[in-house]
Order: C-alpha cells, then structure tokens, then sequence
C-alpha cells in the first residue's frame, strides 16, 4: 500500500492572516446514508472538518463551501450514471456543518472547486495565499482542486483526517500524490491550532 508520508515534506507555518478553509462537497449526496451516493467514509471526515470551521471561526478566517451539482445530461452523469440536481435535497451543505460568518457556498459541475464558480476571485480579494483543505473525495475533486490551486500559486495545506473517499488505498494513493507534488499535509488539529495562533 502507497504511504503519503513517504512523499510528504515538512509544512511550513500556515500563514494566518492569508489563510481561508475550503471544504469540498460535504453534502448530502455523499452524507446522507438515503442518498444514491452515499460515502460511508466520509463519516470519518466529518469530526476533522468540523475542527477546522471552529477554528476558522474563532479566529474570524474565512471559509469557502463547495456543493457538487450535475444535470440530468453531461460528462458527470454519463460517467458516474447518477446526477444530483442543483435544487435538489441532496445538494445541499450536510445538517451540522458550522459555517463561519462570511463563509460562501460555491456550486460547482466537475470535480475542480475553481471551475466556473468564481472561487479564485473570492480568495483574491481577500488576500489569501495560504489554503487549508477539507473534504470529499480524496481521488477525486479534493485532487482536482488541490492540483489547480496550486496552479494558481496558494499554498495549500491538505487535513488527510478530514478528508475521505471511497476506499483507504485510494484515499492515501491521492494522498500521496498531493505530498509529492500539490500540498502539504497536516493534521486538522495541527491546522487548527495554527490558525488560532
């Protein structure tokens, strides 16, 4: 089995005053065990990510939120053959996720929480170089965001505790990936004691 820490380098301090969080599709289409989609694993996500938005928000950071949204026709739903529409229940923020004051919920159709949702822009302009990243799936959108901001030029920082996917050797092999090239891995509590300093 690929083990992140054999490509994981030492983090360095998360900047607090250019940090934001952004958590990635933890919604119902993946939480709610009723849903066509559900991600037992993410379970295991859930207390690291809500760690992280009690930190953000006493230290008055700000948090993005992005919800996976597909229509009834397009490469999403030819591919994984089950759609999730935008005004539907399962499209929603899962009950009990904390936002912080001023946090966004961006709507995105791929796997990219930077693809034609304005995510980018939001950091900009506040100032953000510094991003901490949470949610599902490891494989895949968390992947595609952690690879294009990194892209963009932030410094990313990947919570492996609040993350999850649909197996444990995909979580670690997309955790590894991310270590070797992408982000810097670090415990949510590690981050959020980072971020209250």
């Amino acid at each position: 089995m690929i083990s992140p820490r054999r490509y994981a380098r030492p983090a360095p301090r998360l900047r607090r005053s250019k940090s934001a969080l952004l958590v990635v599709d933890m919604q119902g289409f993946f939480l709610d065990p009723q849903s066509p989609a559900h991600l037992p694993a993410a379970v295991k996500a859930l207390p690291g990510t809500r760690r992280l938005l009690s930190a953000f928000r006493r230290a008055e950071r700000p948090a993005a939120f992005t919800v996976y949204a597909t229509p009834s026709r397009g490469p999403m739903t030819r591919w994984w053959h089950t759609p999730c529409p935008k005004d539907g229940v399962y499209a929603k923020l899962f009950d009990g996720l904390d936002a912080p004051g001023g946090s966004r919920v961006f709507v995105k159709g791929g796997y990219s929480a930077f693809r034609g949702t304005g995510l980018s822009r939001w950091l900009k302009a506040r100032d953000i170089s510094d991003l901490v990243v949470a949610g599902v799936m490891t494989d895949l959108c968390v992947e595609s965001t952690v690879r294009e901001a990194f892209e963009k030029g932030f410094r990313v920082f990947v919570a492996p505790d609040a993350c999850a996917s649909k197996d444990e050797a995909l979580h670690n092999a997309a955790l590894a990936v991310m270590a070797r090239g992408f982000a810097y891995l670090s415990p949510s509590g590690e981050l959020s004691k980072a971020v209250r300093a």
